[in-house]
Order: structure tokens, then C-alpha cells, then sequence
């Protein structure tokens, strides 16, 4: 589960040779680069038809939270450390949070010459990109999708690879609302006692 959730955000593109795609282009990167907090309730939807709802948070830098209403799992970022903790098991696992391709999501100004946009779709009402990061030696990427009016995005499909792929749509999509530190507290939501811990 842990790997499903964390490859979120690598995505290919097809762009449109026109001024207006550019236009969408330079929008949604500029939205992804741009905000300072994110939060949203969400519904994922994994590769087997397996349903899940929760919430994500997100302050930059580098700080992130992810919890599910089904299962007693928590992804949670401090800005230094990423951490899955399995609180039905009482157990924690830690991360490299710069191996951690949410990362992307998780500072402002990254460097657009570190992504790879192959190409931007737009339909009606919608834009869809799709982006990768030129590091990454796997095949998996992020296909987002906004809407155009009002600018929200609305979902994003996080793929392993051409055929595993992991949707979340998002709702209620809030951003530059304050969270609180609290929320990204690594030790206060640590599960294992205390005389245990050495991270």
C-alpha cells in the first residue's frame, strides 16, 4: 500500500502544439509549483478494484499527511523524515523522503527542468497532463487532471507502470488553508512505546 500512495507524482504528457495548450501548460505547472498548502479528502481506487477513502494534507515544505478511513494506516512526513505507520500492528517504517516521489508535491519552485512533460490533452472542460521526473530509471508517472472552470484539480492516476495504476479523486480540494504543525508530528504519532524508539 505504502508504494502505491508514495509513487504519486512523476508524470508523461502529449502536448498540443499550440499556444493555448502552452498556455494550460505553464497554468497547471504553475499551480503545482505555487501553492503553499493542500488539503482534500479523497477516494482511491487501487489496481485489484479496491476502494479506499481518506484525507490528505500538505504544507511546504516538505511536510505531508495522509490517512485512510478503511484500513490503520498513516503516511506522515515532518519535512525531513517520511514514515508509514501501521497502527493495527503498532508498527513504523521510515523513508528517504528524497526517494519518496510525492516529493515532488512537496516543495515549491521545483525545477521544471528536472520533470519531463511528454504531451497535454484537453477536452471540453477538462486538462489532463501527464509528468515524470528525468531521474527516475523506472516507467512509473502521474496523469493529473484538472478542470478548467473553476481551476481545480480534480484527480490524479499514479502509475507503476502502463498497466498498475493507482486513481485518486479528490474532493473538497482546499488550498493556502493553515494546518496545523501537530498534524505532522512523526514522534507524537509513533505507535511503538518509547523505550523502542531510536529514529
Amino acid at each position: 500500500m505504502f508504494r502505491f500512495v508514495i509513487i504519486n507524482f512523476f508524470i508523461i504528457i502529449f502536448i498540443y502544439k499550440t499556444s493555448f495548450s502552452n498556455a494550460n501548460q505553464e497554468r497547471v505547472l504553475n499551480f503545482l509549483q505555487g501553492f503553499d498548502t493542500l488539503n482534500a479528502e479523497f477516494i482511491q481506487i487501487n489496481n485489484n478494484g479496491e476502494i479506499l477513502s481518506g484525507k490528505i494534507l500538505i504544507t511546504r515544505p516538505g511536510k505531508t499527511r495522509i490517512e485512510y478511513n478503511e484500513i490503520p494506516l498513516l503516511l506522515i512526513s515532518d519535512g525531513k523524515r517520511f514514515a508509514s505507520i501501521n497502527n493495527k500492528i503498532k508498527s513504523i517504517t521510515f523513508y528517504n523522503l528524497a526517494d519518496v516521489p510525492v516529493s515532488l508535491f512537496l516543495y515549491k519552485n521545483f525545477e521544471k527542468k528536472d520533470i519531463e512533460i511528454i504531451g497535454l490533452q484537453e477536452k471540453e472542460n477538462q486538462i489532463k497532463i501527464k509528468i515524470r521526473h528525468k531521474k527516475r530509471n523506472d516507467e512509473s508517472f502521474l496523469e493529473i487532471v484538472f478542470e478548467k472552470k473553476p481551476f481545480l484539480m480534480k484527480k490524479w492516476t499514479i502509475f507503476q507502470n502502463p498497466s498498475n495504476k493507482i486513481e485518486v479523486l479528490l474532493n473538497t480540494l482546499i488550498v493556502n488553508e493553515k494546518n496545523f504543525v501537530s498534524s505532522f508530528d512523526i514522534d507524537k504519532e509513533d505507535p511503538r512505546p518509547k523505550a523502542f524508539r531510536n529514529n
